[in-house]
């Protein structure tokens, strides 16, 4: 069993300067870089208490230039990110929505592509109509479902 312990106190980390670099962190493929970056945005947003909102501007970039990858990997791992943003404070989604026509192009295009783009690294962690699914099969898991997940959660949270 592989344990982690954290080296800093995430509440004393400069959220302006780490959380978008860990985003930016998340259009790797290469292992250990994409696994320290997933795991950098999961613990900086779950223990976030006040300091995400004001570092959304600053994530834009990162999040569009990983959705314009293109490589289901770096997709995956962006659209999980980006759903855990949504939730992890009151009103990221509301602070999202001037940043729209930047992010939401690229799920226009996967939305439509159902059995053509898997997404097997999401099998964990599957959205069906906003709903997590632990454990679901990769072959239920397709960028459509994932997409449509992504977007209920924006529209849904404020």
């Amino acid at each position: 069993m592989v344990t982690r312990k954290l080296l800093v106190v995430l509440e004393s980390l400069d959220y302006q300067h780490y959380l978008p670099l860990f985003f930016d962190g998340l259009s790797e493929t290469n292992h250990p870089y994409e696994f320290l970056a997933r795991l950098g945005v999961h613990e900086m947003l779950e223990h976030g208490d006040g300091k995400i909102l004001p570092v959304i501007p600053l994530l834009i970039i990162p999040i569009r230039n990983g959705l314009n990858t293109r490589i289901p990997q770096v997709l995956c791992n962006m659209m999980k990110a980006l759903q855990q943003l949504v939730v992890s404070e009151e009103r990221v989604g509301e602070a999202l929505v001037p940043y729209f026509r930047q992010i939401l192009p690229i799920f226009r295009i996967f939305k439509n592509k159902n059995s053509e783009f898997m997404l097997p690294w999401c099998s964990a962690l599957c959205i069906r109509c906003a709903l997590c699914v632990p454990g679901a099969p990769a072959r239920e898991c397709n960028g459509s479902s994932f997409v449509i997940g992504i977007l209920v959660a924006f529209v849904c949270l404020k």
